[in-house]
């Protein structure tokens, strides 16, 4: 039984989309486990040092930088241009028309 609305490619699942998605989801996990960790690791070290909430402040901080960091890195990825480029194949076209493609 298919439900309403969906179409056979939904159910055989596009390769393409499931590798997207489970870079998403990957992306995810390295953002939540990275803001837990050094949390986490901020807080032992207020416990440790009595520096509370210094460390956890600290903590989050760093999180949040190297969180970003995770972003920039997967959004400069070269997998993602490539794959952009591969989808659409009038952007290679108008590439080269407006005389922007690289040898």
């Amino acid at each position: 039984m298919t439900r309403r609305g969906s179409s056979d490619s939904d159910r055989d699942g596009d390769p393409a989309k499931s590798a997207a998605y489970i870079r998403l989801s990957t992306l995810g996990f390295q953002v939540v486990i990275t803001f837990v960790a050094l949390a986490l690791g901020g807080y032992w070290l207020d416990g440790k040092f009595g520096s509370s909430p210094w460390g956890t402040l600290g903590g989050i901080g760093l999180a949040l930088v190297a969180m970003v960091k995770i972003l920039l890195r997967e959004g400069t990825d070269s997998r993602t241009s490539e794959a952009t480029s591969s989808e659409d194949p009038t952007r290679d076209s108008e590439d080269k028309k407006s005389g922007e493609a690289t040898e």
